[in-house]
């Protein structure tokens, strides 16, 4: 992890191959305040991804505002879904806030069909998900 004048950011390439074919995913953290981070999810996005994220932004202290823009995602499973619901808990449990934004159609189609866009915070930009939220 690097930080340099309140700016972090990670960067973390994994590769899942898998029998019918290759699976990429990118994960890029910034945080320009240190009370709101962003995170930008990239490609295909798995239950083992999620839960290596959320064991690692769960050591971040300082910020109060997960803010998890999907738009570059292209698949989210079910199994997916209930680590995303389990790692809401947890953060709000801690006093954080977390909200989901910019989702890909991919992303909302299958938030929407699980009904999750109904108990998560999701918005169509981050800053009306920072307006509300904070």
């Amino acid at each position: 992890m690097l930080c340099l004048d309140g700016i972090v950011r990670v960067y973390v390439r994994t590769n899942a191959v898998s029998k019918m074919h290759t699976k990429k995913f990118d994960i890029s953290l910034d945080s320009r305040k240190f009370s709101n981070m962003t995170v930008k999810l990239k490609g295909a996005v798995d239950m083992n991804t999620l839960m290596k994220l959320f064991d690692m932004l769960e050591k971040v202290q300082q910020v109060n505002l997960f803010l998890f823009d999907f738009s570059a995602v292209k698949s989210l499973g079910s199994s997916s879904i209930s680590k995303i619901l389990e790692m809401v808990e947890r953060f709000e449990r801690d006093g954080k806030k977390i909200a989901f934004v910019c989702l890909s159609r991919q992303v909302q189609i299958v938030f929407t069909m699980m009904g999750v866009d109904q108990v998560l915070n999701v918005f169509k930009t981050a800053d009306d998900a920072i307006a509300s939220l904070t």
